[in-house]
C-alpha cells in the first residue's frame, strides 16, 4: 500500500512530491545524501545508471577520461564548449550532470535546447532514466513529469526546446545547455546567444555549456576558435573554457576502425564527423583554407550600428560601397569604407542598420563620405537608385560614382567616364555580380584586402554558391555584398585611378558640373550613339555562371536613361 502511494500518477519509479520514500530519510541515507550532494563524481559513479548497447539491463556509470573532463568543465567553469566526434557518450554526461544539479540545488532551473527538438528531447529522457533508476530516497518528489520537462518538490526543474532566437526569451535559467550548435543556423545562433546572455549573466553561478560535433565554419567554430585563441597580456575574446576529445579516446576505435570508416563514407565524412576537423564548405566564395586563418579584431570605436577600425588620415584616399534594403526590419543596409591609399587596401569603417530609412540614408551616407576625406561613393542602385539619385542631387555630394551600361554585352555595367547615359550607382545584376565575386576573392586570398570584422568575416563563412550565383547559405549577407560591390569597382580599374589625386580632382569637377547642369532645363540631343564598349574583363573558367542570358534592361530603367540624357545629366 505504500509503494502505490509513493507513485507519480501511477509510475512507482518515480515519488510524488510530499510523500516520504519507503523507509523513510535514515541517519545513514542522510550521510549519503550530502555525500552525493557533495561529490558530483561519487554520485556518478555509485548511484547514475545507463543504457549500454551491449546489454539489455541498465549499468552504472563510469565515466571514462573524456567525459571526466567534460564533467570536471562544467563543475568547475562557468561557460564551457566542447567538440566530440559521433557517438562518444555526450549525452550521458549533459544528463549526468543536468541531473545532479537538479536534485542537489534549490529552485535551479535548466533548458537544454537543440537543432532539432527531439534531440533536445533524447537529453531530457536520458536525464529522465536515470531519474527514474535512483533509490526513491535519493530522488525529489516530482511535481510535474512530461516528455519534454518536468519539476521538482525542491522547486528545480528542466525543459527542452529547439534552438531559436525566442527559445530562452521571457523566462530565467540557471544552466543552459545547447547541443549539436554547429548544425544550428548561423544567424538563429547568433541571434539565440545574444538573447540568452542576460538570461544567464544576472547570476554570478550561471552556466552555459555548448556542445558539438563540428559542421563547417559557422557560429559554432567561431566561438570555438575564439575560445581556443592564445592571447598574451590580452584578455580572451571571449570566457568560454574549451574541451576537444579526439576519437581515438573513445573505446574501440583504433586505426582499423578508422580505415573502415573512410572506406565506408569517405575522408571529408570521417574528418568532419570523427576527426572533429572545421572544415568550410567546398562552396563558399573564399576557399575555406583562408577562411580559417581569417582573425577579427576588436573595433577602435563601436556603436549599436557602426563599427570603426581607423580614423580618417590625412590625405588618405577612400572609397565607400554601399548596400540598401528597405528598412523594414529584415536585411540591413550596409556602408563600408575603404582605405585605398596603398594596397593592402583596409576597411576602416562599417555602419550597419536593419531600420534606417531610405529617405534618411543619404544624410548618413554624405556625413560619412565627408568625414573619410570625401569618400568616393558607389550605391547599389538595385533598390538604393533613389538613395543614390539624393545624394548627388540634393546634397550635391560631387565623388557619387557613376555607371554605364553597355547594352551590347547582357547585364554589362561600367564605370561613366563622360558618356551621356550614365546613372549615379551600379544595378547589381548577374554579371556585375559575377566580376565583383571574382575579383573580391583575389583580393582576399592574395591578402590585398584586410578585414578586421567579425560580423564580416563570419558572413564570408557561409557566403557560399547558390543556383548560379553566391548568396549567404543562412542569414544575411549584406556586408558580403558591399565587399563584392568593393571587388566590382576595383575590377574597372577605378581604385587605381583614385590613389592619382590629379585623376581623382577631375572627377569630382566633372560631377560638379553635372550638378550645375542640372539646374538648367533644357533637351539635348547630339545623336551619339551609345558607348558600346567592353565591361571589365572576367575569368574564363566562369562561364558556368553566364550560361543564361540576363533580360534586357525594363523599361523603368529606360525610362531612367533617357531622363538623364534629356536634361544632360
Amino acid at each position: 500500500m505504500l509503494i502505490k502511494e509513493t507513485g507519480f500518477k501511477g509510475n512507482l519509479l518515480i515519488r510524488k512530491a510530499g510523500i516520504p520514500p519507503v523507509g523513510g530519510f535514515t541517519p545513514d541515507r542522510q550521510k549519503e545524501f550530502i555525500k552525493c550532494a557533495t561529490d558530483p563524481l561519487y554520485f556518478c559513479r555509485k548511484y547514475v545508471k545507463i543504457k549500454h548497447i551491449d546489454f539489455e539491463r541498465k549499468i552504472l556509470f563510469k565515466p571514462r577520461g573524456y567525459q571526466l573532463k567534460m564533467l570536471e568543465s562544467i563543475l568547475k567553469n562557468r561557460n564551457t564548449i566542447s567538440r566530440w566526434p559521433r557517438q562518444s557518450g555526450k549525452t550521458t554526461v549533459l544528463a549526468a550532470v543536468a541531473l545532479h544539479y537538479l536534485i542537489f540545488t534549490r529552485n535551479y532551473s535548466i533548458l537544454i535546447a537543440a537543432h532539432k527538438g527531439d534531440k533536445a528531447q533524447e537529453i531530457v529522457s536520458a536525464l529522465q532514466d536515470m531519474f527514474m533508476e535512483l533509490p526513491s530516497w535519493l530522488q525529489q518528489g516530482v511535481t510535474e513529469w512530461n516528455k519534454r520537462s518536468f519539476k521538482l518538490e525542491n522547486g528545480s526543474r528542466v525543459k527542452c526546446s529547439t534552438t531559436s532566437t525566442s527559445s530562452a526569451r521571457g523566462d530565467t535559467y540557471n544552466m543552459i545547455m545547447l547541443d549539436e550548435f554547429a548544425f544550428v543556423a548561423a544567424h538563429v545562433a547568433e541571434e539565440f546567444v545574444k538573447s540568452v546572455i542576460p538570461t544567464v549573466s544576472s547570476g554570478k553561478d550561471s552556466k552555459i555549456i555548448i556542445t558539438s560535433t563540428p559542421r563547417g565554419l559557422n557560429y559554432f567554430y567561431k566561438i570555438w576558435a575564439e575560445a581556443t585563441k592564445v592571447v598574451e597580456a590580452e584578455r580572451k575574446p571571449n570566457d568560454f573554457v574549451p574541451i576537444a576529445v579526439e576519437w581515438n579516446e573513445v573505446p574501440g576505435r583504433d586505426e582499423a576502425f578508422k580505415e573502415s570508416m573512410i572506406k565506408q563514407h569517405g575522408k571529408n565524412f570521417w574528418e568532419q564527423e570523427f576527426a572533429c576537423a572545421f572544415i568550410g564548405s567546398s562552396q563558399t566564395l573564399i576557399d575555406s583554407s583562408k577562411l580559417l586563418v581569417m582573425v577579427a579584431m576588436d573595433p577602435i570605436k563601436e556603436t549599436e550600428e557602426t563599427r570603426v577600425y581607423a580614423e580618417p588620415q590625412p590625405h588618405h584616399v577612400y572609397a565607400m560601397t554601399v548596400d540598401v534594403a528597405e528598412g523594414l526590419g529584415g536585411d540591413f543596409s550596409v556602408a563600408m569604407v575603404f582605405d585605398v591609399t596603398a594596397s593592402p587596401y583596409r576597411v576602416v569603417y562599417i555602419y550597419q542598420d536593419r531600420y534606417i530609412d531610405t529617405m534618411a540614408l543619404p544624410g548618413l551616407i554624405f556625413e560619412i563620405g565627408r568625414r573619410y576625406n570625401n569618400a568616393m561613393v558607389l550605391v547599389e542602385s538595385n533598390f538604393g537608385q533613389m538613395v543614390a539619385d539624393i545624394l548627388w542631387r540634393d546634397f550635391q555630394y560631387e565623388h557619387v560614382i557613376f555607371t554605364e551600361r553597355a547594352v551590347k554585352i547582357p547585364g554589362g555595367f561600367k564605370v561613366g567616364w563622360g558618356s551621356k547615359r550614365q546613372v549615379p550607382g551600379v544595378q547589381m545584376n548577374k554579371t556585375a555580380k559575377h566580376i565583383g565575386c571574382t575579383t573580391l576573392k583575389s583580393l582576399i586570398e592574395n591578402d590585398q584586402l584586410i578585414i578586421d570584422d567579425d560580423k564580416t568575416i563570419e558572413e564570408l563563412r557561409r557566403f557560399a554558391v547558390k543556383k548560379k550565383s553566391y548568396a549567404a547559405e543562412t542569414g544575411n549577407d549584406d556586408l558580403a555584398m558591399a565587399l563584392v560591390l568593393f571587388g566590382w569597382l576595383s575590377e574597372q580599374g577605378y581604385v587605381k585611378h583614385q590613389t592619382d589625386v590629379n585623376v581623382r580632382a577631375s572627377i569630382a569637377n566633372l560631377n560638379k558640373q553635372r550638378i550645375d547642369n542640372q539646374m538648367l532645363v533644357a533637351y539635348r540631343n547630339d545623336g551619339i550613339p551609345p558607348d558600346t564598349g567592353p565591361v571589365a574583363a572576367s575569368s574564363a573558367n566562369d562561364d558556368w555562371l553566364l550560361k543564361e542570358n540576363d533580360p534586357e534592361p525594363d523599361s523603368i530603367y529606360l525610362d531612367d536613361l533617357d531622363r538623364w540624357e534629356r536634361h544632360g545629366w
